[in-house]
């Protein structure tokens, strides 16, 4: 997934981490993949990964979309199936 991130999300908007509130999981998951941009140079949208009580639509693993009217990416963790 490293590799991946690397090869096809973009370095030009600043990058949103999101984990569920409450899965441990979830947020650890969401820890890992800011830490992981964060030390290769992509510019985040906050100081850590931060936190949602559910999405809508649900998210059953990985969702990278473009986020805030496409003026930043976003990562949404969600729970392990």
């Amino acid at each position: 997934m490293k590799a991946g991130l690397l090869r096809d999300l973009p370095k030009d908007r600043p990058v949103s981490v999101m984990g569920m509130n409450g899965n441990t999981e979830s947020m650890t998951f969401a820890n890992e993949i800011y830490a992981f941009l964060n030390a290769n140079g992509y510019e985040m949208k906050a100081d850590t990964a931060t936190w949602h009580m559910f999405f809508n639509p649900p998210v059953g693993n990985v969702n990278i979309s473009q986020h805030d009217n496409g003026a930043e990416w976003a990562i949404v963790i969600g729970p392990a199936e």
